[in-house]
């Protein structure tokens, strides 16, 4: 009866705990869905990767964007750049009026250190470039762990939206460059002449004397 109820204990206790078969938690970043690649097209060997991680650990992870590398199948870090955010964000500084070090908030808001509690979901953007010896697979070292790079690489579009002739001054399919309404008037020579004259041929012909020198 003791070794009955000894191994129902121990059956229950693993079914508490998953059964030691299922998935193990994870103990940093996971991609919420399956990251994309792109290669720029005048760049061959550069490379923006953009997803979505989320912490499913049990703990806050604090990360300094700064810190991320991509790495690849010997560890060999590669150049890179890295911000927890999927689109340009401006600064609130100039060029010469930057704070060093910068505000936390700041820092926050361009995705440049970030905290993370547990089940919190953020943007993840990674620029690198690719060398000769780089071997694949490639991942992302974000020092608490490290992210896998999908092989499939996508071509970044450059293809620009057709124009139609309608939408085209006359004057712009004629080869002559359109002269806009706020540029001024000019003469032969191209020099400008004030709004609301006219050249001086023009002014012959309507009946004005020339003037004597």
């Amino acid at each position: 009866m003791r070794a009955a109820a000894a191994a129902a204990g121990a059956a229950l206790l693993l079914a508490g705990c998953g059964g030691g078969e299922g998935k193990p938690r994870s103990t940093g970043l996971e991609w919420k869905k399956e990251p994309l690649v792109f290669r720029a097209t005048h760049q061959a060997s550069d490379r923006v990767l953009t997803g979505t991680v989320e912490n499913r650990s049990a703990r806050s992870l604090h990360i300094v964007a700064a810190s991320v590398r991509v790495r690849d199948a010997g560890g060999a870090a590669l150049r890179s750049y890295a911000q927890f955010v999927n689109a340009y964000a401006h600064g609130l500084y100039g060029a010469y009026q930057r704070p060093k070090p910068l505000p936390p908030n700041e820092l926050s808001r361009l995705g440049l250190v970030v905290t993370l509690p547990p089940g919190s979901v953020i943007p993840l953007t990674v620029a690198y470039r690719i060398a000769s010896g780089t071997r694949a697979p490639l991942r992302v070292d974000y020092g608490l762990g490290s992210l896998t790079v999908p092989s499939r690489v996508r071509r970044e579009s450059q293809v620009a939206p057709p124009v139609t002739p309608s939408a085209t001054p006359a004057r712009a399919r004629a080869g002559r460059r359109p002269r806009s309404e706020h540029s001024p008037a000019r003469d032969r020579r191209g020099a400008a002449r004030p709004c609301g004259t006219r050249p001086r041929r023009a002014a012959r012909r309507a009946g004005t004397p020339r003037r004597r020198r």
